[in-house]
């Protein structure tokens, strides 16, 4: 019966959150910002019964919601920083892969943290820049957090990614490259690699 239950509602889930990817050739980052965290919330807010009875569908949200967004690539270029011209391009591939599943895993497990917070997106101007940093404001009873979304338009695509979040102040890019250079020159890319693929595949928790 829990698995028919679940089944179900699997089914109504998925079909709630199917949505066309959003153009971001023809909207800035601040637009961009405030129509993904709509989605993404509301998509959240929806589907709490199946959230409830199967937590890791919070990944599938983040898959469909916010990933499509996110320069997996480039933010892994960065975090590997000089490091990067001492891997192979075959190196590079398998670790922006798991990179990719990495943060699916930890941006699912730290919206369990969402509890219908009220949300506030900043407004402005990119101009003629091809990067822009985006506030989103998180409004609670513990205190207000700030978080600073970075985008970057691709010269290629002329799509606007984003690539990195700072979480009052401090940089996920930077944090990571932080933490995982020295493994990569301690130990090799490839224990890096196995690592990320072990945190990856960690099940999605509901928070208190």
């Amino acid at each position: 019966m829990k698995r028919l239950l679940l089944s179900a509602l699997l089914s109504i889930a998925s079909i709630s959150i199917a949505q066309a990817k959003i153009d971001t050739t023809i909207m800035d980052p601040y637009q961009l910002t405030e129509e993904i965290s709509q989605k993404l919330f509301a998509d959240i807010r929806d589907n709490q019964n199946m959230i409830t009875v199967e937590p890791n569908y919070l990944r599938k949200i983040v898959k469909d919601d916010l990933l499509p967004y996110v320069h997996v690539n480039y933010a892994g270029s960065l975090i590997l920083g000089q490091e990067y011209k001492n891997t192979t391009p075959a190196d590079r591939d398998r670790f922006f892969t798991v990179l990719r599943d990495y943060f699916e895993q930890s941006y699912a497990q730290m919206l369990t943290l969402y509890k219908n917070q009220k949300i506030t997106i900043d407004k402005g101007k990119v101009g003629d820049s091809n990067i822009a940093a985006v506030g989103v404001n998180i409004q609670q009873d513990s205190g207000n957090t700030k978080l600073n979304f970075r985008w970057r338009k691709n010269s290629k695509t002329q799509e606007w990614q984003t690539y990195d979040i700072d979480v009052e102040g401090v940089s996920m890019v930077d944090t990571k490259r932080s933490e995982w250079v020295p493994i990569i020159r301690k130990d090799g890319i490839d224990k890096l690699i196995s690592r990320l693929e072990s945190d990856s595949k960690k099940p999605i928790t509901k928070s208190n």
